[in-house]
């Protein structure tokens, strides 16, 4: 099976060296329609691409390389990408992500091929925070979203807004990708809830594949940790989507999730009404919060004792 992998660009050049270095190193390279699509970088990343794909693109079924003469945001620049595919399956990585895996592309198709029907799917994605090399189970305490219905997916990300965080690993069909509606560039900030959300509202569940192979790099210099910094603009861009697009699908919801999105906005206080309506759900939102702030204290209390002196020496 072909697969496309769009890896869309932005001032990555202190990134991207490892990021295709690891795409060149899958084994199953010759059935990758690999598609770089620069989101007009001004550090050099252009360049590095335009010699990188003079020496590589013979190594992938096709190499498509697109150069934006402008900035089209992180939305624009992922539909510009995903336009120029031709496989029936895609996915993408940022151009700081790593594919770490090899047999990657071959355990993703049998997966796929296993899974009739799929139309949208997350993979098992792991998350390597830099420095330290730490990995993160992105989806190890949501895994229940995966077995709800497409209307409750739709739900719960409608109420408690993008708590699946990573675009990349995200694994689309494309030609539902094009029937349904995908990535807005009017967006500029968010590329994966306008998709999840046309795929959801069309009746299309998302699926989880037991698949491992990419790793979100999350650092300093990474474009989507500097992204989730700027809060304010995150926020509203979310209340944007969900004015374009939820309003829209509501008319599906029952009377009690109608009266909380009507009401509830993206703050702290939408989760608690959310609990006593949806108690099962607390297993992929605020356990995996819980066991973080406890990991913590558990972390700061072993520091402790290795700092603090004995009291037979004070």
């Amino acid at each position: 099976m072909r697969m496309s992998l769009a890896i869309p660009t932005y001032n990555n050049i202190s990134t991207l060296p490892e990021a295709l270095a690891s795409v060149v190193a899958l084994k199953d390279r010759k059935n990758v329609e690999l598609i770089l699509s620069d989101d007009a970088s001004k550090d050099g990343t252009r360049e590095y691409l335009v010699a990188w794909a003079k020496n590589h693109s013979d190594e992938f079924y096709r190499c498509t390389l697109l150069l934006n003469e402008e900035n089209l945001g992180i939305s624009g620049n992922h539909a510009r990408a995903f336009a120029a595919a031709t496989s029936e399956y895609g996915l993408y990585i940022g151009g700081d992500d790593i594919v770490y895996n090899p047999d990657f592309i071959g355990e993703l198709a049998r997966s796929i091929a296993d899974s009739p029907g799929l139309r949208i799917a997350k993979i098992d994605l792991e998350a390597l925070h830099r420095p330290g090399n730490a990995i993160e189970k992105i989806y190890e305490h949501k895994k229940h979203f995966f077995t709800l219905s497409a209307r409750k997916q739709f739900a719960a990300l409608a109420l408690l807004g993008n708590f699946l965080y990573a675009g990349p690993g995200t694994v689309i069909h494309l030609p539902t990708f094009r029937k349904v509606g995908g990535f807005d560039p009017r967006f500029r900030t968010y590329e994966d809830m306008p998709l999840f959300n046309h795929f959801l509202a069309n009746g299309y569940r998302m699926r989880f594949l037991d698949v491992r192979g990419i790793y979100w790099v999350r650092a300093s210099s990474s474009l989507s940790l500097a992204g989730f910094s700027g809060k304010r603009e995150m926020f509203e861009s979310e209340n944007k989507i969900r004015r374009e697009y939820v309003r829209l699908h509501s008319d599906g919801f029952t009377w009690y999730e109608r009266f909380l999105f009507g009401r509830l906005d993206w703050s702290r206080w939408r989760k608690y009404p959310f609990l006593a309506v949806y108690p099962s759900w607390v297993r992929f939102r605020f356990v995996p919060s819980l066991l973080k702030k406890i990991s913590r204290i558990r972390a700061y209390k072993k520091v402790k004792t290795l700092l603090d002196p004995p009291a037979e020496l004070v």
